[in-house]
């Protein structure tokens, strides 16, 4: 029976990673912007800029999040 939940490699495999990477780049791709905005505002050594980017970078990862989810749900749906 376990071996029947293995990948085989076949057409719906292949059909299944076609649709699953694209929504991990999508997902994975928030994360690392919030990092590099971290990293290069926080070498300016202001504490201020240092939490408006904070509070901009929550408000913008919740907006995104709230929207990307949309086409993570549907698409398989559509399939």
């Amino acid at each position: 029976r376990l071996r029947s939940t293995v990948p085989r490699g076949d057409a719906l495999d292949k059909e299944i990673v076609k649709t699953a990477v694209p929504s991990m780049a999508n997902l994975a791709v928030v994360p690392l912007v919030g990092a590099v905005d971290t990293f290069w505002v926080g070498r300016m050594s202001n504490a201020a800029a240092q939490a408006g980017q904070a509070a901009a970078g929550t408000s913008f990862f919740t907006a995104y999040f709230l929207v990307s989810f949309i086409p993570t749900i549907t698409a398989p749906l559509v399939a």
